[in-house]
């Protein structure tokens, strides 16, 4: 499981990373976009051709995770009060599993949130 140097920095104390996908598209396979699963957030990480950007989801701001299941792929939006993320082009076993892993912390930060 490699972690981008730029995700490695932006831990906090206890935070682990849990799941790393990244997309398989013939257009992305140079510096193809990652979702990184942790402890606290999840994190959409796309590497670029000059610099790299990433959507940061603490688990506390999401308000809602869908599954898209594609033929060949699938993908995952995470909606916020602020917004919404998406990501394109993951391999249907990891996205399933991702999202699995997601709604798990998510739902667990609920309950102990009531």
């Amino acid at each position: 499981m490699s972690i981008p140097k730029e995700i490695r920095e932006s831990l906090t104390p206890g935070e682990e990373v849990v799941k790393v996908t990244h997309v398989k598209r013939r257009k992305d396979l140079i510096h193809p976009k990652n979702l990184i699963v942790t402890t606290k957030r999840a994190i959409i990480y796309d590497p670029g051709y000059i610099g790299c950007e990433f959507e940061d989801f603490p688990f506390d701001a999401i308000t809602n995770i869908e599954f898209k299941k594609g033929i060949f792929s699938s993908g995952i939006i995470i909606n916020t009060s602020g917004g919404s993320g998406e990501i394109d082009g993951l391999p249907k076993s990891d996205a399933s599993e991702a999202f699995k892993i997601m709604r798990q912390y998510w739902q667990a930060y609920m309950e102990g949130k009531r």
